[in-house]
């Protein structure tokens, strides 16, 4: 999508964030869901350090709200680790999409293409760190997912 298009569509984020912050209660869920939305659409422009406090701010409204991790925790926090990672904060990359595994692992029962997504994205930033032993496990665990959820022939399957 090219950056002005990005660019209006965070501005729009932008307007309806004030319109929610003016309306409703400081925690509320529709915050949260604005707030990552709004992150998301800053990191596409590069804008690192405002999407890393907006999906930091989601991901605590979402945890105040819910009582309990969620699919859109896991997420949130998957969207927060591809920021460190465009910041070349590798560790704290890692830190994230473990974490994002760890409750998606729990929510789906380790079978689900969101978690081979992030089990890839822990694959390649542990390759990037010169982890390869642990790269190449979690490659493997994202290879198996696809393998079972699109079968063999599929082309994800075959980007691993």
């Amino acid at each position: 999508m090219p950056k002005s298009h990005s660019r209006y569509i965070t501005s729009c984020f932008q307007k309806a964030l004030k319109i929610q912050e003016d309306a409703l209660d400081h925690n509320h869920l529709c915050l949260a869901l604005t707030l990552h939305n709004l992150g998301v659409a800053e990191t596409e422009i590069g804008e690192l350090i405002d999407a890393e406090t907006n999906l930091t701010r989601s991901i605590e409204i979402m945890r105040a709200g819910l009582k309990q991790d969620s699919k859109e925790v896991a997420e949130t926090i998957c969207c927060l680790g591809d920021v460190m990672w465009r910041q070349f904060n590798y560790e704290r990359a890692i830190q994230l999409y473990r974490e994002s595994a760890t409750i998606q692992r729990k929510l789906f029962k380790g079978d689900s293409l969101n978690l081979a997504q992030t089990l890839c994205k822990l694959g390649f930033a542990y390759e990037i760190v010169k982890n390869y032993r642990t790269a190449i496990a979690f490659y493997n665990e994202c290879l198996q997912i696809r393998k079972s959820q699109l079968g063999e022939n599929h082309h994800l399957v075959s980007t691993v």
